[in-house]
């Protein structure tokens, strides 16, 4: 079949990364994995899923500009027990836009 993909890692923009740290790290329960001595980038882990950030001064664009406008990007983390997972987040008091679905 050929190579073969195993893991996905997206780098974010951001002009705040003090701000996306506290998300990711305070919030929704992932760990500093890396940080560059430049305070430029960072990296973040919860289990095997990883996300990067890089700072930047442009404001974010949507990748969904022709879906609807209002996101400048996406993630899907593929979890275990998703149910379980909103209710840490409840906890947390993460904003929760709509309720955790099962998806195949």
């Amino acid at each position: 079949m050929g190579i073969e993909f195993s893991l996905a890692v997206p780098t974010l923009t951001t002009q705040d990364l003090p701000v996306a740290k506290a998300f990711y790290c305070e919030k929704i329960g992932f760990e500093v994995n890396y940080m560059e001595s430049t305070g430029l980038f960072f990296s973040v882990k919860r289990g095997t899923a990883f996300v990067h950030f890089a700072k930047t001064e442009l404001a974010p664009r949507s990748n969904r500009e022709g879906w609807d406008g209002s996101n400048p990007a996406d993630i899907s983390f593929f979890v275990d027990d998703v149910e379980a997972l909103h209710a840490e987040y409840f906890e947390r008091g993460v904003d929760i836009h709509s309720p955790p679905k099962r998806q195949s």
